[in-house]
């Protein structure tokens, strides 16, 4: 039980090292652009990523606290075909990049990485699901 809290502490000490704790709002005003036809994705990451349901119920029980809670419940990360991920949250974004292995993705921020397991649609460590498309 002392190892699952501690990787549980740990991966949500890594969450938030990768959301920056900033308080920042940007307003972006995006130029009109036609659509193009692109090419489907190769790449099994590509697109939005949210906190497993599961993780967000360890979390939870954990007692980290509503504002912990309120930004892993807001945290969107897109996976990028150039390799970089882009962590939006409630308090900004952050970008960091990542590489795929054999069944497994390596996220990198600041020097700090962290390795899930791909299973699908579902990036886990340990078998504990963390994140899961959509």
């Amino acid at each position: 039980m002392k190892k699952f809290l501690w990787i549980a502490v740990l991966c949500a000490m890594f969450a938030l090292a990768l959301l920056g704790c900033a308080d920042q709002n940007q307003n972006q005003e995006t130029a009109s652009v036609q659509p193009t036809e692109q090419e489907p994705s190769t790449n099994p990451l590509a697109g939005e990523w949210h906190y497993a349901d599961a993780m967000l119920e360890r979390m939870s029980a954990l007692d980290v606290g509503e504002e912990v809670l309120a930004v892993l419940k807001s945290t969107v990360m897109v996976f990028n075909e150039d390799g970089t991920v882009l962590i939006k949250t409630i308090n900004g974004e952050q970008t960091g990049n990542y590489t795929m292995g054999d069944g497994y993705v390596a996220l990198e921020q600041d020097g700090q990485t962290m390795h899930l397991d791909i299973d699908g649609d579902v990036l886990s460590l340990s078998g504990d699901p963390y994140f899961e498309r959509g």
